[in-house]
């Protein structure tokens, strides 16, 4: 009899022990479910502020951004505003992985089916660009976009063989934004 009691209390510690550490390890899941909730919140928030003027949801925007060099790029953003139903434009210049310059400003509802005009004519062309499979040097354009659905296109060196490749678009569409901020 001795012998079970001693088993039983043995038993018993055991099953405390467990119950404990099961409780400890259910509080810490608890816990960090309660931290993944509050962090993918945070990660997955509409609002992005581009400089002081134009914060933007992240949901709907096209970005455009043209490498030249390896040490300096350009990028165009054009994004739904996050308090509005309305559009920005923003430029951003980088020059040694650096921002030198930041520019927004807000469009015209005439400006806005404008740009998503030039939009859509500059992402219609041919996906078979045998050419530039082959141009590793040159300018690397890359365009990403959430507006209509997601879309992310690397071009190297449009404006080489720019017609015969159908970048004519894509080019006018760069020169587009471009003019809104010289």
């Amino acid at each position: 009899m001795v012998r079970f009691r001693f088993a039983s209390h043995f038993n018993q510690q055991l099953k405390a022990s467990y119950m404990g550490r099961y409780e400890l390890s259910r509080i810490m899941k608890q816990i960090f479910i309660i931290l993944s909730i509050l962090f993918s919140s945070y990660s997955n928030s509409k609002e992005v502020v581009i400089g002081s003027d134009c914060a933007y949801r992240s949901d709907s925007k096209v970005t455009l951004i043209v490498e030249p060099s390896r040490d300096n790029k350009y990028k165009y953003i054009f994004a739904q505003l996050a308090q509005s139903d309305r559009f920005c434009l923003s430029f951003i210049k980088y020059e040694n992985d650096k921002i030198s310059t930041i520019q927004s400003l807000e469009l015209s509802e005439h400006e806005e089916n404008q740009f998503i005009g030039a939009y859509l004519d500059a992402i219609d062309f041919p996906l078979d660009d045998e050419l530039g499979h082959s141009i590793k040097d040159g300018e690397r354009w890359i365009i990403d976009s959430s507006l209509f659905q997601r879309l992310n296109i690397e071009i190297s060196t449009p404006n080489y063989e720019t017609k015969k490749r159908g970048y004519v678009a894509l080019l006018d569409f760069k020169a587009y934004m471009a003019s809104h901020f010289e």
